[in-house]
């Protein structure tokens, strides 16, 4: 049934009954011949001498018809407009307006002001799988880079709720066929690398999406605005949402012949034995401090040894005074080339810092990193 083309329309039963019972059965006569869904009313005077209108509704269902009938919002002052925003009813709605709605219709816009709806907007998010990659993590470059198996993606439509109402989807279903995993923050980019490359990888997940649903103010009107009072796209046209980011790192590693020590902090525990060729946890490519602590060159022996890639270059070294506590210059070293190491199955050129002079005793370093 619907009762929005009739609206503007009444058809009214010209005999003005002398009681409520009277109006209600000419109504009835006059909405048995009535199209399914149109409004009719009929007047009737009361005991006080106050006109008062019915408005009727016939409702058919196959082949039965049922009536919605109720009194309607009757005023005398029809040619006039309400001169301030009263509840749900705006200033300047005409009275007349006002009089082809019935009692509770009119104390319903009063009481409870039509609402717009509040919208959340559709959203995709990007994960790794458990057990493959995790986000933020040091990788060594050359080993093989996630794959499209390796990721979860989710996407939400969105919705809009407002108070009396189906909650609605914001936007329509996803379109799998257009929707994708891109690299390096270009959506075009859909290739993703075969192997862990040097520096931030960046992966994100473009979420494609047909039409949504026309959203409605708490009175089902089609919403024009949300419940900031902010114009709305109503229903949301199709289109698309990329999601968060999720990221690694590739580095190539740092060696040494002691052990791993912190680049900020005093580490007491030095070691007392010579480690050769020892790989210290993967720092960023792009990091720029590495610290490393080494057993007593005239105990053991041997000279502090720190390999790096080839295409860095150390800017400076310092020592931990413990005494002091602070970071101190640390000279007399060299720096060579070594041989290449084979780094995730690839050839890597290495150079290699060696202290030179008097033996050291066991010392916590930190080396400062740039681009050679």
């Amino acid at each position: 049934m619907d009762t929005k083309s009739y609206t503007l329309n009444l058809k009214r039963n010209g005999t003005l009954f002398e009681s409520y019972e009277a109006a209600l059965e000419g109504l009835k006569t006059q909405l048995a011949q009535a199209k399914d869904g149109e409004p009719i009313i009929a007047r009737y005077q009361n005991g006080e001498g106050i006109v008062k209108t019915l408005r009727g509704i016939a409702c058919t269902v196959g082949e039965t018809t049922t009536y919605d009938i109720d009194e309607m919002y009757d005023t005398n002052f029809k040619n006039l407009v309400v001169p301030s925003t009263v509840g749900g009813i705006k200033a300047n709605t005409p009275a007349s307006e006002l009089a082809e709605k019935n009692i509770s219709e009119v104390l319903d816009m009063i009481l409870f002001p039509e609402m717009n709806p509040t919208i959340t907007a559709p959203s995709a998010t990007i994960s790794f799988k458990t057990g493959t990659f995790t986000n933020g993590n040091i990788y060594e470059a050359g080993a093989v880079a996630p794959v499209i198996a390796n990721f979860n993606t989710a996407f939400n439509r969105g919705k809009g709720v407002v108070a009396g109402k189906n909650e609605m989807f914001r936007a329509g279903e996803l379109v799998t066929a257009n929707s994708f995993i891109y690299y390096g923050g270009d959506v075009a980019t859909k290739t993703l690398p075969a192997k862990v490359t040097l520096g931030n990888m960046a992966y994100n997940y473009h979420a494609a999406y047909g039409v949504g649903d026309t959203l409605v103010t708490s009175y089902g009107n089609v919403a024009t605005k949300n419940d900031k009072n902010e114009e709305i796209v109503n229903p949301l046209t199709a289109g698309s949402v990329n999601s968060n980011t999720v990221q690694i790192y590739g580095t190539y590693p740092y060696f040494c012949n002691g052990a791993s020590a912190s680049s900020s902090s005093q580490d007491n525990a030095i070691p007392s034995q010579v480690t050769p060729d020892t790989k210290l946890p993967l720092i960023k490519w792009d990091s720029t401090l590495i610290g490393a602590k080494f057993a007593s060159e005239a105990a053991t022996s041997t000279r502090f040894t720190f390999d790096f890639p080839a295409v860095k270059k150390i800017s400076k070294v310092e020592f931990m005074n413990t005494v002091s506590g602070k970071w101190e210059t640390f000279n007399g070293y060299e720096v060579a080339d070594i041989a290449a190491k084979t780094i995730q199955g690839n050839s890597v050129n290495y150079k290699r810092w060696t202290t030179v002079g008097s033996l050291n005793g066991g010392l916590q370093l930190r080396f400062t990193i740039a681009n050679a």
